[in-house]
């Protein structure tokens, strides 16, 4: 198994001056493959967050959130204006990613109230809070370790110093595939593996239901889904690792978590799929985001709207999104709005994508060439 990151020294450069430089290190902006894992990752963390907030406001107004959790679970006491304020932060400063360059820089900063923000949901830490916090705090680790670095070496030749920016790319990936190898592993019980009880077999079925899949089907879908989910679960971590199959393996995720998706549950997708372009070389990477931006051909334009507007069906009848509206005592229309929106405009850009990446797949076994960008005219 080779794990080809190259050197992000060939894309930005962060040689320090005579003095200690402080944006080139935590300011970086860094390579494509970094700002486009931080704008996925931020779109990540608006679902996160926006679902956090609709599912407060089911028993009553945000605004006395924390007041409520503590009447029915012991929690760290702060009044409901901190949680807020918290959560106010991870939205504003994950707008702010998307439309600005420095992003590892503000990627660093989010930690600080995301990891404080968790301590207001007690009820509420799933895997992806875990999957984000690690990243989170990897990132404004080493990023403050470069900091050091530089006052350390102030005056001195930074010739072989460590690569603080070339290790975050590492940990990342590293992060991503344990996430995946832990979660594969998770599901060797009795329970997962029992078409009647696994709550893989309940998701998928429930997802395929509200396209209108008879209640019966569970019997012909239980076993593959159980099997399927492990095998590519466990496999993942593999073919992202290998050069010759991590663009495979892009692929294969986005479809893979295209069922979640439908399903409403946009959060952990998002995040999770955040961490592929970190897998890819700089030249993929290009590739791949050229060939999203020009224009599609026509297979790629139909397959990707038939594919939507299958998800789009199954996401406007999904349980839990329409959860979240229905008989709500506190809910905003305003972010109702929002979050419906934010869910159709991700599963349309997952699928757009894919069908990309399947297009660049066939085109270079059919030339038998590497992914190169498309030269420009």
């Amino acid at each position: 198994m080779s794990v080809a990151l190259e050197s992000p020294r060939s894309d930005v450069s962060l040689a320090a001056g005579p003095g200690v430089e402080i944006r080139p290190a935590l300011d970086s902006t860094g390579d494509l493959r970094f700002q486009l894992f931080a704008t996925i990752f931020a779109l990540g963390t608006l679902h996160h967050e926006i679902q956090f907030i609709l599912v407060q406001q089911t028993s009553g107004p945000f605004a006395g959130y924390m007041e409520r959790l503590g009447q029915v679970h012991p929690s760290v006491g702060w009044p409901s204006s901190v949680g807020v304020g918290l959560h106010l932060a991870n939205v504003s400063i994950s707008l702010l990613i998307l439309v600005l360059p420095w992003r590892r820089a503000l990627l660093g900063l989010l930690t600080i109230p995301f990891l404080l923000s968790n301590l207001t949901i007690p009820l509420g830490i799933a895997s992806h809070n875990t999957l984000m916090a690690g990243a989170l705090a990897l990132i404004l680790l080493l990023g403050l370790l470069e900091l050091a670095d530089r006052v350390l070496q102030r005056g001195r030749a930074s010739v072989g110093g460590t690569d603080w920016y070339g290790w975050t790319l590492i940990g990342l990936t590293w992060l991503c595939a344990l996430t995946y190898a832990f979660a594969a592993f998770h599901k060797l019980n009795p329970r997962w593996f029992s078409p009647a009880n696994s709550p893989g077999v309940d998701f998928i079925l429930m997802t395929l239901r509200s396209l209108g899949l008879p209640r019966d089907a569970a019997g012909l879908l239980g076993y593959p889904i159980i099997f399927g989910v492990v095998v590519v679960e466990g496999g993942l971590p593999f073919l992202l690792m290998h050069r010759r199959t991590r663009l495979f393996g892009c692929l294969l995720g986005c479809l893979f978590h295209l069922p979640m998706l439908a399903a409403g549950v946009m959060d952990f997708p998002t995040v999770i799929l955040a961490f592929y372009p970190l897998f890819l070389s700089v030249e993929e990477a290009r590739a791949v985001l050229a060939r999203c931006l020009t224009r599609p051909s026509l297979v790629r334009l139909g397959c990707t709207a038939a594919v939507g507007g299958i998800g789009a069906v199954a996401i406007s009848r999904a349980e839990q999104p329409n959860s979240y509206y229905v008989g709500s005592l506190g809910l905003e229309p305003l972010l109702m709005v929002a979050h419906s929106a934010l869910l159709y405009l991700t599963f349309f850009l997952v699928v757009y994508v894919a069908c990309t990446l399947a297009a660049l797949l066939i085109d270079r076994r059919a030339t038998g060439t590497s992914v190169r960008a498309p030269a420009r005219s």
